[in-house]
């Protein structure tokens, strides 16, 4: 039978993790809004190329920051990790995307502020990130696991 103290323990390592991995989502998204802005207002792209453009800049942020503080016992080549990540978070990613193509394609108010919608998309995706990202990604070491 399991210890219910070690239950205890371990979930709210989860929840801290996730907590963690939340704070992560916020400045991606920083990195994400930002770089759409420059991209449309200063590159004059169009809001799906600087949508492209600044998910990828996100998705990069986002990895290295999970890696530093939510998944610090993570072992693995960092360049496979990385990959690894966009590959595991897909369908994430096609949640996120997919929410922000149909706000700014079905809505005026979107195609002005695509950064509300690039924001709407990325709550949609982030619990399946979290749960690739966490089984797939960052995986610890033997002693960890």
């Amino acid at each position: 039978m399991a210890d219910p103290l070690s239950r205890a323990g371990r979930a709210a390592a989860e929840a801290s993790r996730f907590v963690r991995f939340g704070f992560v989502g916020v400045a991606a998204f920083g990195v994400d809004a930002a770089t759409l802005f420059v991209a449309i207002e200063a590159a004059g792209t169009s809001p799906y190329t600087g949508r492209a453009i600044s998910f990828l800049a996100a998705a990069t942020a986002a990895w290295a920051l999970n890696r530093r503080f939510t998944f610090p016992e993570a072992e693995g080549h960092p360049v496979l990790e990385w990959g690894r990540y966009l590959a595991s978070n897909s369908g994430g990613a096609l949640l996120n995307l997919g929410t922000y193509t149909a706000l700014v394609a079905g809505s005026d108010v979107f195609y002005r502020h695509p950064v509300a919608a690039a924001g709407l998309g990325a709550l949609s995706g982030m619990i399946v990130n979290f749960l690739a990202a966490r089984r797939f990604v960052f995986r610890a070491g033997p002693a960890d696991k």
